[in-house]
């Protein structure tokens, strides 16, 4: 097939399965809600092509303007298909480990088991590249291992800490070939999207350095690392085209999305929280909440106009007029690490440009977003200039990102410490919570997210305080026992958890809590080869 005719597919696709508003086939499925998750309908296949698929639904609407539930069932049934776009995938570097070296039995046991989830996870794309698609699924050169539920595809930031994992469970090959994927998708599209769909039309926190980082520091692969110089740069220049504000003469980076309509996977739930909205109003929601999915915390109170005026809702999301400290930190070492490759090249030239524009970042972040007097770091408001002194994991997100004076390092560490501790955080025995404030969003309270708690935890044990690293290992402590509990109690792993208790997965949100699942098997692998000897209950 000619590529003006694959392209052309492409477009008939994208008309499908992300095109809403009255009259279109996305409008009429999910809001006569033919599947209870809206994610399901453009994750389908399908049957016919994508032409007579669209002629089908115009012939349906010469008879009524407003399809039946029942209808729309049968449109779905007879052209749309369930079959899985991606298929299972045995990693070939993968082998079966007995961590011998754990002492306690339910810890290795535990462990054995997320080694051999990897094989369940592992995921490839059945269409061929040069060949039409029937779904929404990008093409993707190399296998890869899912988040796992109803998160069957690739997602961007999720990739960073099952990469940790595979690197303990010696999978080297597949956690290269899942960054060649990535730099895959950012050369085609122009940034590297939120998960491996066509509707996801945003990015997700760039963690892309810190992934080749991570396996230049496992491979000692210099000229891997080389080659992905340009892609790294490439990466940062579109967030600093299209996500950088000036405020008080720094330039510091926010969320952006600016479509103005419902996102396509979950297009009932959008359309129904902006129903009683003017247009304007409507369009103005819509860019929030696919801003806010481009976060990865969707959703949190963290974004809202008010976020501590506990009748707030989600309709209030304003995060477009925030500057996010963990984007800011996430943007800085993605600088600071291009840098250090270009060192290790030689290039001082280079080098001195890229540390340049981490020091510039990092000056603006001391300058606007830290706070002596708390001892740690706030998000700003963009509309009034001022710090938002909330508390949320991602406050103390530089500490894991190395953002701030080399010097400081160690009083960093100790401050954040005691900023813990005064704000409660630390008093709940499941775990750290997202934010304090429990909104019925999934990235607030009482939800404790893996990765948050990676980040923490790796951060305060890399600013060599005592206290600190004394935390740190607490946190850990706390972190893997909780997994333990549960894992032994249901056999499985969660996407996040309940801080109010050391046998409870999390809740919240737009969807049920999802099994698998990928970065929490990755991060407690990986805190089970940090903290080797230690000890749970």
């Amino acid at each position: 097939m000619s590529r003006s005719r694959i392209r052309s597919y492409s477009k008939l696709i994208y008309k499908i399965f992300c095109e809403g508003g009255e009259g279109t086939i996305l409008h009429a499925v999910q809001m006569n809600r033919v599947f209870p998750d809206s994610k399901t309908f453009v994750d389908l296949n399908l049957r016919r092509e994508p032409g007579t698929v669209l002629e089908d639904f115009q012939s349906l609407l010469q008879t009524t303007s407003q399809p039946s539930t029942d209808q729309m069932v049968k449109f779905v049934e007879e052209n749309f298909s369930m079959v899985k776009s991606l298929e299972d995938f045995d990693p070939e570097d993968w082998t079966d480990l007995t961590f011998n070296h754990i002492q306690n039995v339910k810890l290795r046991e535990m462990c054995v088991d997320l080694n051999r989830r990897w094989k369940m996870l592992g995921r490839k794309t059945s269409c061929e590249k040069g060949k039409p698609n029937l779904s929404t699924l990008l093409h993707l050169p190399n296998p890869a291992v899912v988040p796992g539920g109803r998160f069957g595809e690739i997602y961007y930031w999720d990739t960073y800490w099952v990469l940790r994992g595979l690197y303990v469970s010696n999978m080297i090959h597949t956690a290269r070939g899942m960054i060649e994927n990535l730099v895959d998708l950012l050369n085609r599209i122009g940034y590297v999207p939120n998960g491996g769909r066509a509707y996801y039309t945003r990015s997700q926190p760039p963690l892309l350095a810190s992934m080749v980082w991570d396996y230049y520091n496992k491979t000692g692969d210099l000229s891997w690392a080389a080659g992905q110089i340009s892609h790294l740069q490439r990466e940062w220049k579109y967030w600093e085209d299209h996500h950088a504000v000036v405020m008080r003469g720094r330039k510091l980076f926010r969320y952006k999305n600016v479509e103005t309509s419902p996102r396509p996977e979950s297009y009932r739930e959008d359309y129904l929280l902006a129903a009683d909205l003017s247009p304007q109003l409507k369009s103005q929601l819509y860019t929030e909440l696919r801003s806010g999915a481009e976060s990865g915390w969707d959703y949190s109170s963290r974004w809202f106009d008010e976020p501590g005026d506990q009748a707030s809702t989600l309709s209030e999301i304003r995060i477009q007029s925030i500057l996010p400290v963990d984007l800011n930190a996430f943007l800085y070492k993605s600088a600071s690490i291009i840098a250090d490759i270009l060192a290790l090249l030689g290039n001082k030239e280079q080098e001195e440009t890229w540390r340049m524009k981490a020091e510039d970042l990092m000056q603006g972040m001391e300058e606007l977003m830290w706070d002596d007097e708390m001892g740690t770091w706030f998000d700003l408001n963009i509309n009034k200039g001022c710090k938002r002194k909330i508390f949320a994991a991602s406050n103390l997100s530089p500490l894991w990102a190395g953002a701030f004076p080399v010097k400081d390092k160690e009083y960093r560490g100790r401050r954040s410490v005691e900023y813990l501790t005064n704000i409660g955080a630390l008093n709940y025995k499941g775990g750290v919570p997202t934010t304090l404030r429990p909104s019925g969003q999934q990235w607030d309270f009482p939800n404790v997210w893996p990765p948050l708690e990676h980040m923490l935890i790796t951060g305060l044990r890399m600013t060599g305080d005592d206290e600190a690293v004394d935390l740190a290992r607490k946190l850990a402590e706390q972190t893997i026992t909780r997994n333990v509990k549960v894992f032994h109690q249901t056999k499985h792993m969660y996407e996040k958890y309940d801080c109010r208790s050391l046998d409870k997965e999390g809740g919240g949100g737009e969807y049920s809590v999802q099994l698998g699942f990928g970065w929490t098997n990755g991060v407690t692998l990986d805190l089970v080869e940090t903290y080797p000897s230690i000890s749970i209950e």
